[in-house]
């Protein structure tokens, strides 16, 4: 785990019930089967039981946030690492792959539609 998870569990982890209980059909096969044991010859079982909880729910929650980001963030490499040479035919690529238009990037850029159609078409 990382420092900030150790200092942060609440936010970083989820939660298990431990349970301990004699092992009534104890044998070698039967432990060595178990994923979560503490000794093959021991006459216990532990048990551990996901028991969703509100705190649970939004460590849940961030994880499929960050692993969102992830996905955007390998798409984004992915595209970096395509693009051409020249900067317009680079700037075509990435307002198709950000699904932005000429006008939309003029207006968020406060630029003029047909200055953004020169720097696509422009070699220079």
């Amino acid at each position: 785990m990382t420092d900030y998870a150790l200092a942060n569990m609440d936010e970083c982890c989820l939660s298990f019930e431990r349970s301990v209980r004699s092992n009534p059909d104890y044998s070698v096969q039967r432990c060595t089967e178990c994923i979560l044991y503490q000794n093959a010859a021991s006459k216990t079982v532990t048990e551990f039981v996901f028991k969703q909880t509100d705190n649970d729910k939004k460590v849940i929650e961030n994880a499929a946030a960050f692993r969102a980001e992830l996905e955007e963030a390998k798409s984004a490499d992915k595209l970096m690492a395509e693009l051409p040479g020249s900067f317009g035919k680079s700037l075509a690529m990435i307002m198709a792959w950000c699904e932005v238009t000429v006008e939309k990037l003029g207006e968020l850029a406060l630029l003029d539609t047909r200055m953004i159609q020169r720097m696509r078409t422009d070699e220079n």
